[in-house]
Parts: C-alpha cells; sequence; structure tokens
C-alpha cells in the first residue's frame, strides 16, 4: 500500500511539472478558457448593428414610487438591471 501512495505521488508530482512546462511556454497570455470567451465575446460584437454598438452607455435606475407597489416586479427588474450592467450594456 506505502508503495503505491508513494507512486501515487510521483505522478502527481510529474504532472504538476508537466502543467508548469505548459503554463510556461503557452502562446496566450491568459488561460484557455478566457480566451476562449473573448473569442465568443468578440464574434457576438461583431454581428451588433452600427446605431447599436455606437449608442452611450446611460445608468437605469430601480424603479421606485407609483401608487401601486409590485413587489415581485420590482424584484424582477432590478434583477435585470444588474444583469445589464454585469455584462456592461449600462451603467
Amino acid at each position: 500500500m506505502e508503495t503505491q501512495i508513494q507512486e501515487l505521488n510521483r505522478k502527481i508530482e510529474e504532472l504538476d511539472r508537466k502543467i508548469k512546462l505548459i503554463e510556461n511556454y503557452a502562446t496566450i497570455p491568459y488561460s484557455v478558457e478566457n480566451a476562449f470567451k473573448q473569442r465568443l465575446k468578440t464574434t457576438l460584437l461583431d454581428n451588433i448593428p452600427t446605431a447599436l454598438a455606437n449608442a452611450p452607455l446611460t445608468a437605469i435606475s430601480d424603479p421606485t414610487g407609483g401608487a401601486t407597489v409590485d413587489t415581485q416586479a420590482r424584484t424582477a427588474i432590478v434583477s435585470i438591471n444588474n444583469a445589464l450592467q454585469q455584462l456592461g450594456l449600462t451603467l
């Protein structure tokens, strides 16, 4: 059992060294996952109409006031607003 554990530890160390070598010789300055995300974002942005691409970013305020207060609707609107901000579509 001890021999098997030592062999597994040796293999883990070998894999760790190989991973570090790959990271050191990568052709892109960030992770492959980020590269794919950036490529997808660029591809999506290439297909945006010019008027939309040049539209100024503005902030959308959360709902307030009014005679009737629908808390579920306001919660949904706030969630949508937050998602738009996270995507960088609004401020």
